[in-house]
């Protein structure tokens, strides 16, 4: 389980320089893939356990793209991507 937590921080920590990166346009292009792997593991369909310092940073990372994008292009990915996996 530390190996596979330990992973998945290197990827968020990465997520989390992306946005960044690209400026809000081209975030708001990539979002939906930002964030279906965030929204897993923040919301518990990750398949695996996952430490709260993960969810924690993912949830960070999710807070970063929403300031980013704003929170409406944000709710309408966010949203996008839940309905996507149900």
């Amino acid at each position: 389980m530390a190996a596979c937590n330990s992973y998945i921080k290197i990827v968020f920590n990465c997520f989390s320089m992306i946005p960044s990166a690209l400026g809000s346009d081209e975030s708001l292009t990539y979002a939906d893939h930002l964030l279906a792997p965030l929204y897993k593991v923040f919301e518990g369909f990750a398949g695996k356990v996952v430490s709260d310092e993960v969810k924690q940073l993912a949830q960070g990372v999710q807070n970063k793209l929403r300031d980013l994008i704003g929170s409406e292009k944000f709710v309408e990915v966010y949203n996008s991507v839940r309905m996507g996996l149900k």
